[in-house]
């Protein structure tokens, strides 16, 4: 999430809207189907609807996202978030992730105070440069699918015999 706040400083952005779930699953961990992820300078905030009241709290836990379960559509309820913001500010969002009419609603829920702005993929540019964890992980999941290759092969060399 630091890293995130960096980018959207440089990219001269107040706050960024999340929509692809594989983005949101990387920066909370919430791995539900349906969900907006809204992070600001000091907050983020997942909205998701009634199914995953439980799930997303859980998923979520000591990543200091708050949990905000829609009572609308998600898009409107960010919006309407963003309304009740102080002031103008910048949002940056996916416009390759978000259609048209998609975007309409969130304008219309947020009002004329948001400047909208292109993300420019700033999640996806972070997700592509590994930390050290990411690499050890990437690392550990190569060594058990090495693991098991050899000995799916061993099992296949057995039978043969």
């Amino acid at each position: 999430m630091e890293r995130l706040r960096i980018r959207i400083l440089g990219l001269r952005g107040d706050a960024i809207l999340v929509t692809h779930l594989p983005n949101i699953a990387y920066l909370c961990g919430f791995t539900g189907s349906s969900g907006v992820l809204l992070v600001g300078p000091d907050t983020a905030t997942l909205f998701t609807d009634g199914r995953y009241a439980i799930q997303a709290p859980e998923e979520v836990a000591g990543t200091r996202v708050r949990v905000r379960i829609a009572k609308r559509g998600l898009l409107s309820e960010a919006g309407a978030a963003l309304r009740a913001s102080r002031g103008r500010q910048r949002v940056l969002f996916p416009p390759s992730k978000i259609s048209v009419g998609q975007f309409q609603q969130l304008r219309a829920a947020a009002g004329a105070r948001v400047l909208w702005s292109s993300d420019k993929n700033a999640v996806e540019e972070l997700r592509a440069v590994k930390d050290a964890r990411e690499l050890e992980e990437m690392r550990q999941a190569a060594r058990l699918i090495s693991e098991a290759n050899r000995n799916r092969w061993s099992a296949v060399m057995l039978r043969s015999r």
